[in-house]
């Protein structure tokens, strides 16, 4: 499902735009506020979107697409494990948004090698 596999981008392509602005945070050029609240709104938005997923999978959806899928944003969340209030300038708010990159690239390519893209 294409649009489940765009979704995962999506989420990627935010990620990577929240590395980008830790790094700017730490090279003072950012403020540490908005890159806190892009970090919790992101977290806060995979748990309900992985909640909402879980309740009501796309109708007609293959389970190995529905399991992947959440597996993805399950291990995004997973993850986060950073709190939601630490500095993008403290080491563990970094390696914790490298771990949702990674986790959100390996689920994207598997999902688009079983699509066939």
């Amino acid at each position: 499902m294409q649009a489940l596999l765009d979704e995962l981008l999506a989420l990627k392509k935010r990620a990577d735009a929240l590395l980008r602005l830790g790094d700017e945070v730490a090279n003072k050029r950012a403020d540490e506020d908005s890159a806190k609240a892009e970090y919790k709104a992101l977290k806060d938005g995979l748990t309900a979107r992985l909640k909402e997923f879980e309740r009501r999978p796309p109708a007609g959806t293959e389970d190995w697409i529905v399991s992947t899928f959440s597996a993805a944003l399950r291990a995004a969340h997973i993850g986060m494990r950073s709190p939601t209030n630490a500095s993008p300038k403290n080491s563990g708010w970094r390696n914790s948004v490298d771990d949702l990159v990674l986790e959100l690239s390996y689920y994207s390519n598997t999902l688009a090698k079983g699509l066939g893209e």
